[in-house]
């Protein structure tokens, strides 16, 4: 098992400065996203259309023949897991905008009473 670094409080930024420096400079280093751009696209314009109602093993079928990322096989498990996260992501988005719709007419609201004589 590799020992990690042990660095004193106030060079923590200073070192992870310096390591992500080294790793930028390493030939072909590509960053590692969370998220595939193709799948979170595919996601965003299936659901609603029915996309969300597919199982765990349906889903994995469908973008088995229908995802343009090259990939032969996709793991159902982790498309699920990306499905939820998408709609989690969707839920708390739609409440947020709600929330300040709120807000914004309330505030409205408010002004207008003041204004009035």
């Amino acid at each position: 098992m590799k020992r990690q670094k042990e660095y004193l409080p106030g060079c923590i930024g200073i070192a992870t400065t310096a390591d992500y420096d080294q790793r930028r400079s390493t030939k072909n280093w590509q960053p590692k996203f969370k998220i595939d751009i193709d799948h979170a696209a595919m996601f965003e314009l299936g659901f609603g259309l029915g996309l969300e109602l597919l199982t765990q093993s349906e889903l994995g079928d469908f973008f088995d023949r229908r995802c343009i990322c090259g990939r032969r096989s996709h793991s159902p498990y982790v498309l699920r897991r990306q499905r939820n996260r998408f709609a989690s992501d969707l839920r708390r988005a739609l409440w947020w905008e709600h929330e300040m719709r709120r807000l914004i007419v309330g505030e409205t609201l408010v002004q207008i009473r003041r204004a009035r004589p």
